[in-house]
């Protein structure tokens, strides 16, 4: 079979055209998939989900957290400009990088339970709300009770007001109305 080709410089056996069915370019093409990079219902498997949600928190987190740290070295100011650049630098490496940090690490954990929490229930406000109070405790578990709970509370009201956005469709598609 594999010798045709090497022996000859060609097929003499066209099994490929004899197969009954009708010529390639006559067959009606396999349908689309969607791949969308914007999320439909937000319904995407778990693996999709901890991606795209880690890495949009940790580029919000490093686009807030920098231009806050770059606001903090402008008003703690320099001597010379050189100093003044220094101070800026330092600020925007320092907040851009904890604060996006904080947040990925935060999504991991609230994309985690969440999935967690869907093999056991259905997907409603209070496996949202339940996965991100849990991720904020378990974050600052070993800080004390009182600042653990304070986490919780942040993340719950965070990650619930922002999973609830992201189920509405036309802020998960802003060209569904054009």
């Amino acid at each position: 079979m594999g010798d045709d080709y090497l022996s000859s410089g060609g097929v003499k056996n066209l099994e490929i055209l004899q197969g009954g069915g009708a010529p390639l370019l006559l067959q009606k093409p396999a349908e689309k998939k969607d791949d969308n990079l914007f999320l439909k219902g937000y319904g995407r498997e778990w693996g999709g989900s901890m991606t795209y949600s880690v890495g949009m928190t940790y580029g919000l987190g490093m686009i807030a957290g920098s231009t806050w740290g770059l606001a903090l070295g402008l008003r703690q100011g320099g001597a010379t400009s050189k100093l003044l650049v220094n101070s800026c630098l330092n600020n925007v490496a320092r907040h851009g990088s904890s604060l996006s940090n904080l947040g990925a690490i935060n999504t991991m954990f609230f994309v985690g339970f969440k999935g967690l929490l869907g093999c056991f229930r259905d997907d409603d406000i209070f496996n949202t709300a339940g996965a991100a109070g849990m991720s904020g405790a378990l974050y600052k578990a070993f800080d004390g009770p009182k600042v653990s709970a304070r986490y919780a509370l942040a993340t719950c009201v965070v990650f619930t007001s922002l999973d609830q956005a992201m189920k509405i469709d036309s802020f998960t598609d802003p060209f569904a109305r054009i």
